[in-house]
């Protein structure tokens, strides 16, 4: 029987570079990982740490899901429906069910 592994992070709140680096050493650390879940305040006011990873400056590792916005200065970063808002960055809309690649349902 193999083992699921995913990552779940709490506030972010804008500091991606750090996230992301972390991501990274765990990912091929304790790896391999099938995804990462954000469920805190994913972005902050500053948005140019933002707009790296929006550019690839700042690398995704491995698909990231996020929920949100939580605060209401926050809703230009997200779009109507899920959609992927940045290269690897998937925002997966108001309400739903994610279903991974090995059959894991998360609702929210």
């Amino acid at each position: 029987m193999s083992s699921l592994k995913i990552l779940v992070s709490g506030d972010v709140e804008g500091h991606f570079k750090t996230l992301f680096t972390k991501v990274a050493t765990l990912h091929q650390k304790k790896g391999p990982f099938e995804y990462l879940l954000c469920v805190g305040n994913f972005f902050s006011a500053n948005e140019d740490e933002w707009k790296d990873v929006k550019s690839g400056k700042i690398a995704v590792p491995i698909t990231t899901y996020i929920l949100g916005p939580n605060r209401r200065e926050h809703l230009r970063f997200y779009s109507e429906d899920s959609s992927e808002i940045a290269p690897n960055v998937i925002y997966l809309g108001k309400r739903g069910v994610l279903t991974g690649s090995s059959g894991l349902k998360i609702a929210y």
